[in-house]
């Protein structure tokens, strides 16, 4: 496998021989340099620990840089990074010519760029507030730029927060969980869905995504969150086929939700989901064929809680250890 960005590229295989011969029919067609074992790549630090045989990858510099850009080097930390009984609504916005112009010189729009680069690379703990933050870009109020610095302070103290990978001896390559939230949304009642990849004790994959249409029952809303997280492991399933793993046995997919698992199985519950786009019940399929195994997670054993709602402390640490995090 080959990724390339702009003049630089990785090479990964389970044969150090492979590699050699890839380097040497690209030095006979191009001038290289080869700068070994990898250490960063897009300012995401990459680290090994061969006796704990783990990996893990990091951006405590891009961290840093941001918070002395937003003049936050020196803040009080914060344990989460959003206040879990906060709701933010599109009504806290300025609705005054006078308001939207005062709210022009805070640099919102900048800072939750620079975030969203930090919650789609290494940390998904903020992958929620980033998300929801990114609803008030055009004109965000001042209770959005102080729910958008207190995620600053939680970086100020978890500024070393790595991914951890490690060996495991789990049967599946990877395990996917998702959750849905109801309703979550205040402005317009939809629900926001996520999901995680897992591989060695650590997520690959992540998302936490507003969903596009407004779900009548929490079974809807986990439903259609599944269906669409079926398509990230039908992904992982050839990716991993290209590099030479065993995908015969089907791929576990975690749902807390036991009527939506129910939906996923058997076709007699069609006619309670017979408003559900047609799209959505691709899932079946998958299952059908053994592509995917749908089964139940407890909610206090889902980590994709964290992609759904604001925490608090304990839960929100919790699930942050099981995605693989650590300080």
């Amino acid at each position: 496998m080959m990724p390339i960005h702009v003049d630089d590229l990785l090479l990964t295989s389970n044969s150090k021989a492979a590699i050699q011969r890839v380097k040497s029919d690209l030095m006979t067609h191009f001038k290289i340099h080869d700068q070994g074992p990898t250490t960063s790549i897009l300012g995401i630090k990459i680290e090994r620990d061969r006796a704990a045989r783990t990996i893990s990858l990091s951006q405590p510099g891009y961290v840093e840089s941001i918070l002395e850009q937003f003049g936050m080097a020196d803040c009080n930390p914060s344990l989460t990074p959003m206040d879990e009984n906060q709701k933010l609504s599109a009504r806290m916005s300025p609705d005054t010519p006078e308001g939207r112009s005062e709210m022009k010189a805070v640099p919102y729009r900048e800072l939750i760029g620079k975030l969203l680069y930090l919650a789609i690379a290494t940390r998904p703990d903020i992958a929620y507030v980033i998300g929801v933050l990114c609803r008030f870009v055009e004109n965000p109020g001042l209770p959005h730029w102080h729910a958008a610095k207190w995620v600053l302070r939680y970086l100020k103290g978890t500024t070393g927060m790595k991914l951890v990978y490690s060996r495991s001896s789990a049967p599946n390559l990877f395990t996917t969980y998702s959750d849905a939230n109801l309703s979550g949304n205040p402005d317009n009642s939809r629900s926001t869905g996520g999901f995680a990849v897992c591989i060695g004790g650590g997520a690959i994959q992540w998302g936490s995504r507003l969903q596009p249409h407004v779900s009548l029952s929490s079974t809807k809303s986990e439903y259609t969150t599944a269906s669409k997280v079926g398509c990230e492991i039908v992904w992982m399933r050839y990716l991993l086929e290209e590099l030479g793993y065993d995908i015969s046995r089907p791929f576990p997919l975690l749902v807390d939700n036991k009527s939506a698992i129910q939906v996923t199985k058997h076709p007699e519950h069609q006619l309670t989901m017979k408003h559900v786009h047609h799209a959505y019940h691709w899932i079946r399929d998958l299952v059908d064929q053994k592509q995917i195994a749908v089964s139940h997670v407890p909610g206090n054993e889902n980590p994709t809680n964290i992609f759904t709602k604001p925490l608090g402390r304990l839960k929100f640490t919790k699930f942050r250890d099981m995605l693989g995090l650590r300080l």
